[in-house]
Order: C-alpha cells, then structure tokens, then sequence
C-alpha cells in the first residue's frame, strides 16, 4: 500500500501563526507516519524549521507566479491531500487541481473571518469585489472546508452562502 501524501502550501512560512500552524502540522502527520510535502511560493528564514524527512518545492515568489509550478508540481507528485492556509493559495490551488486533471483533495482551513478581513465587501475596490466572487465561485469546490472556529465556520458559511454543515470545525492546537 502507498504511503499517503499530504502536500501543506501555507504561500510562505514567515506567515506568523499559519506559519507555525502548517510546521506543526507536518510534524504531527510524519509522526503518524504520512509523507509531508510543502510547496512554497518562496524561501524564508523558517524553511531550516521544516522537518528534514518532509520534501520542498518552491514556485516562483509570489501564488500567481508560482500556478504554473504548482500544476507541475501536482501531475509529478500527486499527493493525496492539499491543504491550503490562504484565500489565495486556496484560488490558486482549486484552480490548478482542475487544470493538472489529479484527484487530489484540496482541504481549505480558514483561520480568520471573512467578515472581519479585507474581502468583507465593505470596500468598494475591483480588487475585494473580484476576491469576493472568486471565494464564493471556487471555496464550494474543495472537497473539505475547516475552520478553527465555531465564529469562524458560521462566518465562512454565511460569506460564502454554503449550508453550515458544510465547514468542519477543527481547532488550533496548542504545541507547547
């Protein structure tokens, strides 16, 4: 039986918390024996802090950069599971997964609130109107929505028009 395979592309580490999030993540799956993949849009100061039996790749600095990257990283590799830690990276992840034609699973975590960030919709700029349809077209395609809130999930379901049931609640854990 194949190993699974789960692919972390929190964009970058120096991401504070996410960061710390996604490095306690890859430890905790290779301690239960699952292959861990990062793929970064670029190199920081805390890729040393990657464990050392889990693999990197790298694209190209920044997520629109780094599509092309990613859709050859996935038909190479083809992890089983893609966790993806940004509005973003999550976009880009789905949108990369349809073109690279792989099962893999694209699991979106949500860490904060829509309604609380810059994509609430009380701008009026292209940019946060353009980010709102996006998360409302492409979020319902992920295979698996988690939130590390019960705020958080009803805030996401409610952003992006899914029934509740739909995000999963899982909360951060506290490494110490």
């Amino acid at each position: 039986m194949q190993q699974l395979c789960i692919c972390l592309f929190p964009d970058a580490l120096r991401n504070g918390g996410i960061g710390r999030v996604n490095l306690n993540l890859a430890e905790g799956f290779l301690q239960h024996g699952i292959a861990v993949d990062f793929f970064l849009n670029y190199s920081d100061e805390r890729v040393a802090q990657i464990p050392k039996e889990a693999r990197v790749f790298f694209g190209k600095g920044s997520t629109k950069a780094s599509l092309g990257t990613l859709i050859t990283y996935l038909r190479r590799e083809r992890p089983d599971i893609l966790i993806t830690s940004h509005t973003y990276t999550t976009i880009a992840s789905l949108i990369a997964k349809t073109v690279a034609g792989v099962p893999t699973r694209i699991v979106v975590t949500m860490h904060t609130t829509f309604s609380q960030d810059d994509l609430s919709g009380k701008s009026k700029s292209l940019y946060v109107r353009l980010s709102t349809l996006l998360c409302r077209w492409f979020y319902p395609r992920a295979n698996q929505i988690i939130a590390v809130s019960k705020a958080v999930a009803d805030d996401t379901a409610n952003f992006l028009n899914l029934n509740p049931q739909r995000v999963h609640i899982i909360f951060n854990p506290v490494v110490t």
